[in-house]
């Protein structure tokens, strides 16, 4: 998003901070999958292949659900939000 809305400061991504910033994803995605998986093991998980998901099968009250996917799926929808408006606001302005 900074190389769309400012292309004359790109000096941010460079190959060494695109390279750890692709690391440090890996990092926090292997943390939460151990996390939700070992931490807090409330419920079984089943690979569902018909959409390529997990679900899960318990029906009691489910923590992971709760307190990790939905935290994490909300998180990840604004910060797409933010970025999409941004972009099109800057590219409207210059058009």
């Amino acid at each position: 998003m900074l190389t769309i809305v400012f292309p004359k400061k790109t000096a941010f991504f460079t190959r060494s901070i695109v390279i750890k910033l692709s690391i440090g994803v890996f990092i926090v995605a292997y943390m939460m999958g151990t996390l939700t998986h070992f931490v807090l093991p409330c419920c079984r998980i089943y690979l569902w292949y018909v959409a390529y998901t997990t679900v899960y099968l318990d029906h009691d009250f489910n923590y992971v659900d709760w307190f990790v996917d939905l935290p994490l799926n909300l998180t990840s929808s604004t910060i797409a939000i933010i970025c999409y408006g941004t972009v099109r606001t800057s590219r409207h302005r210059l058009e």
